[in-house]
């Protein structure tokens, strides 16, 4: 989860995505399963190294409240700045179906 302050924010506005914790005043806040399901997130962004179907292992007994998918992205890429963190932007941008630049 991330706050305002976090640079990750630059990289979901570039794909007209807003977090649901961005009235945290904590760059990376703390916060419980049952904070999340509240908020009702449209899409579920996972940048770890754990394969996919772990992913939606997790998921999978919550899917009565929540149903959004789930984009896979790979922390290699996205969380070093270099020109390789554009294209794992592009990809979340697809994944979402949205894209500003």
């Amino acid at each position: 989860s991330i706050g305002k302050g976090a640079w990750a924010n630059h990289a979901l506005s570039l794909c007209q995505l807003k977090q649901i914790f961005s009235h945290s005043e904590i760059a990376y806040p703390q916060v419980s399963l049952s904070h999340v399901l509240r908020q009702q997130p449209d899409y579920i962004i996972n940048v770890a190294k754990e394969q996919l179907s772990s992913i939606e292992d997790f998921w999978a007994p919550h899917r009565a409240v929540i149903n959004a998918p789930i984009v896979q992205l790979n922390p290699d890429l996205l969380h070093r700045f270099t020109p390789r963190i554009l294209a794992e932007i592009v990809r979340m941008c697809e994944a979402t179906k949205t894209m500003t630049f």
